[in-house]
């Protein structure tokens, strides 16, 4: 068994039965976990991006700090890129070759839990 796996966290609610799709099998039983290991690392990169590109971000009011994020997180290419290879840096090999067969579903499940996660800690985004 590969060591990353075992540091990983268990998230309860990621539940898998025998009728979940596989592409939810492997959100639920490999990015989620890494997501949630991840989750300051994942929180400081978007508030370093966010603080190089809206110095004003605090000031705004919840609803416009909620809009720039989203809009990051769509349109943001670059951005998008390299928050992806956050969590794909820990996969293992399997799941690494996993990933390269289903990788466009993956890598918008990556985007929508991180977008999620940070919809839920905004008031941590930008601040040290």
């Amino acid at each position: 068994m590969d060591k990353r796996i075992s540091l990983r966290p268990i998230v309860e609610s990621a539940k898998v039965d025998e009728t979940t799709h596989p592409n939810e099998v492997f959100q639920n039983e490999t990015l989620r976990p890494i997501i949630k290991m991840q989750h300051l690392l994942i929180l400081a990169f978007v508030s370093d991006h966010v603080m190089k590109f809206n110095k004003g971000f605090l000031e705004l009011s919840k609803g416009k700090q909620r809009t720039f994020v989203t809009n990051l997180f769509a349109k943001d290419n670059t951005f998008k890129h390299r928050l992806t290879g956050l969590i794909i840096g820990q996969f293992t090999i399997d799941e690494f070759k996993t990933y390269t067969a289903i990788a466009p579903d993956v890598n918008k499940r990556i985007l929508t839990i991180c977008l999620e996660r940070m919809m839920v800690h905004l008031n941590e985004i930008g601040v040290e």
